[in-house]
């Protein structure tokens, strides 16, 4: 496999800073050689965190922030 894509994946994860979720890189081959690679990143959200968050919303006259 080409040692350039890895260093181009790499790259690509360092611009695109996941703090909390996942990241996914899926080489494609054609004829036993690589053709690309598909970089998938995803965010985590905590529900407790969004729970807490409406319960705060609640608290203020017309769901507005204070």
């Amino acid at each position: 496999m080409n040692e350039n894509a890895f260093i181009a994946a790499l790259q690509d994860i360092n611009n695109h800073p996941v703090r909390f979720g996942e990241c996914t890189i899926t080489f494609t081959f054609h004829d036993g050689r690589l053709q690309y690679y598909t970089l998938t990143t995803s965010e985590r959200k905590n529900v407790a965190d969004l729970n807490a968050n409406f319960k705060k919303m609640e608290c203020v006259p017309n769901g507005k922030t204070a």
